[in-house]
């Protein structure tokens, strides 16, 4: 299990989008609850599902796995 710990930074200029690469990227949330949050992700060839418990403070478990992309995409058309 891991252990997402929240930073946010505010970022001053568009210097770095200069040669970022960009990448297509598919998301949807099969749950919103407050105790917990399951994602569903398609980043490229890539596929996650994504578990995050309740926060504690700036701190919330999180398990993450990748999945075969054609279950994401059924996950994501279906539910």
């Amino acid at each position: 299990m891991g252990i997402e710990i929240e930073r946010k930074f505010l970022v001053q200029s568009d210097d770095w989008r200069t040669g970022a690469p960009g990448t297509l990227l598919r998301q949807g949330y099969l749950s919103t609850d407050a105790e917990r949050t399951v994602r569903v992700r398609i980043e490229g060839r890539r596929a996650r599902l994504t578990i995050k418990g309740a926060n504690v403070g700036s701190q919330r478990p999180e398990f993450e796995y990748d999945i075969p992309s054609a279950d994401a995409a059924c996950l994501l058309d279906e539910l």
